[in-house]
């Protein structure tokens, strides 16, 4: 049976939503954001009768080792477990890392301010949303290779997201994927960011019935979602919408959500 809960899409009735990072303007809120909430089916992938591929689905479900734990310790993130991801995402995908973008930890406790630096910890977040823009995607690109950006911008590139709990089974606030085939452009919106370095943007999502939205129950430190964040080379499935969201009425006291990601940049030749 799929999940019925509430999902935060984005209101589309304002203009272009800011969120500000940094203090904002005399009299501006910090975010113009508004939220649209909406009822919801999200799918266990394994009832959905079918398996599921990042190369033609744009997410899937995968299985990674386990001979790592420290994901506390950012020098050792670095330095042991960056390559065994590069190992992993290269025999998955057939495809050669050009970069690891940055990683991060989710903990209910990660404070607002705690979000955009890479190996610090973030909170889960409850807003469907995509990463990336075509802008935004491309300024990571010139921020992760340096002088050999113009190169890469003329070839086709992906990012991608491995997301997975630290501890299990995981039963709060899992990671509910949306389909992109289910996704039309004008279900993307804009949100522009404001940095004391940068400005940048990502999109929100309005809703729309279409959707098709899926999970994986019961996560444990092994299991991983692996999805795309922007393809440059794939209209179809170039944003993954994606959002946490809350089991309802859990019949017992759950263990609160540890979860962690990391982004990588792949080369399609």
């Amino acid at each position: 049976m799929p999940v019925r809960t509430t999902l935060n899409y984005v209101d589309t009735s304002g203009g272009e939503p800011t969120i500000y990072y940094v203090e904002p303007p005399a009299g501006v809120p910090v975010s113009t954001v508004r939220s649209d909430p909406h009822e919801v089916d999200i799918t266990d992938y394994r009832e959905a009768g079918r398996s599921f591929d990042i190369a033609t689905d744009g997410f899937g479900f995968v299985k990674l080792p386990q001979n790592f734990t420290d994901f506390a310790d950012d020098g050792l993130v670095r330095a042991i477990h960056y390559p065994q991801m590069v190992e992993a995402t290269e025999r998955l995908l057939g495809r050669k890392v050009v970069a690891v973008l940055d990683h991060a930890m989710r903990l209910p406790a990660a404070s607002a301010g705690q979000q955009r630096k890479s190996g610090t910890l973030r909170h889960p977040f409850h807003s469907t949303h995509c990463d990336y823009t075509p802008r935004s995607a491309a300024d990571q690109v010139r921020r992760a290779m340096g002088d050999a950006a113009d190169e890469w911008l003329d070839r086709p590139y992906a990012f991608i997201n491995f997301w997975r709990p630290i501890r299990g089974p995981l039963r709060d606030d899992p990671l509910a994927i949306c389909a992109p085939q289910s996704v039309h452009a004008d279900d993307l919106i804009r949100i522009h960011h404001v940095y004391d370095y940068a400005d940048n943007e990502v999109y929100g999502v309005a809703h729309n019935p279409s959707h098709r939205w899926y999970y994986m129950a019961d996560m444990q430190p092994d299991d991983a979602i692996c999805f795309k964040l922007y393809d440059s080379a794939d209209e179809r499935q170039r944003y993954v919408p994606h959002s946490a969201f809350s089991l309802p009425d859990p019949a017992e006291p759950v263990v609160p959500r540890a979860s962690f990601e990391i982004r990588l940049m792949v080369g399609y030749d």
